[in-house]
């Protein structure tokens, strides 16, 4: 056990080395610190500094860059060269097909047109050109494309360099654009004797235009042409724009019957319609 004077002694020892740890502290005012030592406070007007004004440069003159000179002509006959071949479609030989070739520098593109003979044959130059000067074509880089309107194209044109006195045969084969393409569907299906049966028909028609664009166009007329298992209760109406029609027939004869739609006057699609039947009883 301590003794108490021991503890009264020990309680006075703290006190005086909070007094001497505090007393510094204390004596560092307005009159009895080191003033020096302390942050001056900013002057009551701060000078603004504020960045120098851009330099104008609208009216500095630039020198011109030198660049690649323009690309006068293009010109596809003047050469030593020659192409050739033959035009081709899903029946065969094409006579009467535009070929048209064009000579690609840099921006210009030259152009020759030559019309296929009656075996599908082609060439370029063609017989009819001046025989003053050279008698075939440039070299250089070619695109080959071919169509006859309305109804046959190329897919995709041929891409190739010729030679300066290089004689080339290339084969152009045609695809027909004319068919009309459909899709259908009904309800019900398959159709039950006596009862209305709801069609609707989407239908597009391709065509080739006079460059050689292949275009699809939408039907704008139709109408019916049906068996005698059909009676027509609605004809064709465009629901949703030209080329979607919708339109009704009635069953009255089980059994198969045709169902024609003949659309723009040049096409006629034959439905595939199932046989309409009697439920048995």
């Amino acid at each position: 056990m301590i003794p108490a004077v021991g503890r009264r002694s020990g309680r006075l020892v703290a006190a005086m080395l909070s007094v001497a740890l505090l007393g510094p502290v204390g004596c560092t005012g307005r009159n009895g610190g080191n003033a020096q030592d302390l942050i001056p406070p900013p002057p009551p007007t701060a000078p603004v500094s504020t960045s120098p004004l851009a330099r104008d440069y609208t009216d500095v003159a630039l020198d011109p860059v030198p660049g690649l000179p323009p690309t006068a002509s293009a010109d596809v006959l003047g050469g030593q060269a020659s192409l050739s071949g033959i035009v081709l479609g899903p029946d065969g030989p094409v006579q009467g097909a535009t070929v048209r070739l064009e000579r690609l520098v840099d921006d210009v593109v030259g152009r020759l047109e030559i019309t296929s003979d009656e075996a599908g044959i082609w060439r370029a130059p063609p017989p009819t050109t001046s025989p003053t000067g050279p008698q075939g074509i440039r070299g250089g880089r070619y695109r080959v494309r071919a169509w006859r309107t309305p109804d046959l194209a190329v897919t995709a044109p041929q891409i190739l360099f010729l030679e300066g006195t290089e004689n080339r045969e290339v084969t152009l084969e045609l695809a027909r654009f004319t068919d009309t393409s459909f899709s259908w569907s009904s309800s019900p299906d398959p159709p039950v004797l006596g009862s209305v049966v709801g069609f609707r028909v989407v239908a597009d028609s391709a065509f080739v235009d006079g460059d050689g664009v292949v275009h699809t166009e939408a039907v704008l007329d139709a109408r019916l042409d049906v068996g005698p298992g059909w009676v027509i209760v609605g004809h064709p109406t465009f629901t949703e724009g030209p080329g979607e029609l919708t339109f009704e027939l009635q069953c009255v004869v089980p059994g198969p019957s045709p169902v024609l739609l003949i659309v723009n006057d040049l096409r006629t699609l034959d439905l595939p319609v199932q046989r309409c039947f009697d439920p048995a009883p």
